[in-house]
Parts: C-alpha cells; sequence; structure tokens
C-alpha cells in the first residue's frame, strides 16, 4: 500500500513538472496583443498604483538601439523648445515691462509729477494684464487654473494618473 502512495506522489509531482514546463513565459513584446494572455504571471501581480515603467518586465524588455537614440533626439527637441519658450517669455516680460516705465515717466513729465495719474496707470496696467491672464486661463489653459502643488504632493505620494 505505502508503494502505491509512494507511486502517486511521483506521479503527482510528475504531472506538476509536466504543467510548469508546458507553461508560455511572459513574452511582453507579443501578450499586449494576444487576449486572453498564454500566460498567468499577471495574476500573481498586485498592485493599486501600477506604473508599467517600474516594472521588471518593462525593463528587461529589450528594445533596438534606434528607440534609444530615437528617444534622446525627442528629449533633444524638447529641450530646445522648452529653452525657446523660456527666451521668448524673458523677452515679452522685458518689453513690458520697459514700456510700462516709459510710459509712466511720460504720465509723469506731462502732468508735473502727479502721482495719481501715475498710480491710476498702474492700476489700469495691471488691471489689464490680469483680464488677459485670466482670459488665456478659462478659455485658452484651463489646466493651469490651480498652482501645480497638489498635483505634485500626489505623484511624490504614489498617485500614479494620467
Amino acid at each position: 500500500m505505502s508503494e502505491i502512495h509512494v507511486d502517486a506522489k511521483k506521479l503527482q509531482e510528475f504531472e506538476h513538472m509536466k504543467v510548469i514546463a508546458s507553461r508560455k513565459v511572459m513574452d511582453p513584446s507579443s501578450s499586449l496583443g494576444m487576449y486572453p494572455r498564454p500566460d498567468t504571471t499577471y495574476k500573481t501581480k498586485h498592485s493599486l498604483a501600477f506604473d508599467i515603467m517600474q516594472t521588471e518586465i518593462f525593463r528587461n524588455r529589450g528594445e533596438p538601439a534606434s528607440v534609444g537614440i530615437l528617444r534622446w533626439v525627442c528629449y533633444f527637441i524638447i529641450g530646445v523648445a522648452v529653452g525657446l519658450t523660456a527666451f521668448l517669455m524673458e523677452l515679452i516680460e522685458e518689453n513690458l515691462v520697459d514700456s510700462r516705465d516709459k510710459i509712466i515717466e511720460k504720465v509723469l513729465f506731462h502732468s508735473n509729477n502727479d502721482q495719481f495719474l501715475a498710480w491710476g496707470f498702474l492700476a489700469l496696467w495691471s488691471f489689464g494684464l490680469a483680464v488677459v491672464a485670466s482670459f488665456l486661463t478659462i478659455y485658452v489653459g484651463p489646466g493651469a487654473t490651480g498652482s501645480g502643488m497638489a498635483e505634485i504632493i500626489a505623484v511624490l505620494n504614489g498617485v500614479n494618473y494620467p
């Protein structure tokens, strides 16, 4: 009777090894296009904040060298675009400040140094720029309404949202 029990145990181990050998290893390059997936590796992963960039499978996926070069070219283009945008914003801001100062000098010169008119112009200038900024924020870029601190805190705490 013990021989039959041992043989049954060996048969069970053999069947288990056969099942393990027949399993397909998860191939990330083809698994995204197949449904249902042929592997069960994903069933063992439990994460509420899943970030594909941090997974071992994504890191070990292997990619052609051209993809890495193209990525760095994109980084370079983005860097140049951000630099040009910052440069243009600096030029615009400098021209606005210079024009404001020239207008205030003219107002003070023609009004015999009446500071009330100069302060009134500054208030109107600030109000006009605030109206332009409000219009752009409401109608052109509503995503710019907040300071961004809540999003930064959320990302640093591990929240993954698009």
